[in-house]
């Protein structure tokens, strides 16, 4: 297996991972109270293995684009700005568990629609397959 293809596979799952995390983040932010210990378990998920393969999800990528020579491409461009809004979902959605778990106030709206996650995924996988522009 060539080093390209095997970036390309690290990267795919570290997506898989990252977005699995981040819709199993807003189910627990929606119901993390009737359930403490799977609230702090989804806390530690969250830090160890959510976070670490939005890490790896962006290197990886970024070294593709490198790789590809994407850079000057505007489906590239519409790609990472979709990958930094769903990095700032993560964000919320981290702050909304350790809030939930403090009992130190209520997460945002916004971090507990598990679809946003998704709908994000879509439109990257979109992007990244037909390169539109």
């Amino acid at each position: 297996m060539d080093g390209y293809l095997l970036l390309r596979a690290l990267h795919v799952t570290a997506i898989a991972t990252w977005s699995g995390g981040m819709v199993a983040n807003a189910l627990v932010l929606r119901h993390g109270r009737a359930a403490p210990g799977l609230l702090q378990g989804m806390r530690l998920w969250d830090s160890h293995v959510s976070t670490v393969a939005m890490v790896l999800t962006w290197v990886l990528g970024l070294v593709l684009a490198i790789q590809g020579g994407w850079f000057s491409q505007g489906w590239l461009h519409a790609k990472l700005l979709l990958v930094l809004l769903l990095s700032a979902l993560q964000g919320m959605q981290s702050a909304g568990l350790r809030r939930l778990d403090n009992k130190a106030g209520e997460p945002k709206p916004l971090a507990m629609q598990p679809w946003l996650p998704l709908a994000g995924l879509l439109l990257i996988a979109l992007l990244a397959t037909t390169k539109p522009f």
